[in-house]
């Protein structure tokens, strides 16, 4: 961790204030980065958002970009290594890259071939996603999951009771959001 530039960066500009001593995930030189994933996924909106291109043009461009952009973080990784924890460019390309085609393919699916009913289970989430944020600062659905669960699992291997446990919470946590859907309750901003 040492040894890369941001942490070098943060030390220089910060130093005594990192959080983990040589390095920092969140200092100026980590944070550079995912400010330019957001500038990417608006580069997505932007592609969609064109009103002139075809469906299909838009989706070929997904494609390209997105290739492009792993390309490019594959080979700026072998010099500047892919961390996550460090939040570094090579990461943002190669996670960037992901996301362009990603985005391609449920763009392909939801919009264009018009194939929506399997997407449901995450539309109620999306519709709501800023709600579940800011809810589970609040509610500790793990908690909830393993009251309510744990008479049904605990027969099981303790490596599995932490995986449902999360799982029973991913439940709880949908139809706590499914229930806003029903009542046509969504914050927005």
């Amino acid at each position: 961790m040492e040894g890369n530039l941001a942490g070098w960066i943060d030390r220089t500009i910060m130093p005594g204030r990192l959080i983990n001593g040589i390095y920092d995930e969140n200092a100026l030189a980590t944070s550079l980065p995912a400010f330019c994933l957001t500038v990417l996924g608006a580069w997505a909106g932007d592609v969609l958002r064109n009103y002139e291109a075809t469906p299909l043009y838009k989706t070929k461009l997904l494609i390209m970009i997105g290739v492009a952009l792993i390309g490019l973080g594959l080979v700026w990784g072998l010099h500047f290594p892919i961390s996550k924890k460090l939040w570094s460019s090579s990461f943002i390309l190669v996670t960037a890259g992901a996301s362009f085609l990603a985005m391609s393919l449920f763009y392909w699916l939801i919009d264009v071939l018009e194939y929506t009913r399997w997407a449901f289970f995450f539309k109620v989430i999306g519709l709501n996603s800023l709600v579940i944020y800011l809810v589970y600062h609040f509610v500790n659905f793990r908690y909830s999951s393993h009251k309510l669960f744990s008479g049904f699992y605990s027969y099981l291997d303790k490596g599995w009771i932490e995986v449902i446990d999360a799982f029973g919470a991913m439940i709880l946590v949908w139809l706590f959001l499914y229930f806003l859907y029903r009542n046509k309750l969504f914050l927005k901003i």
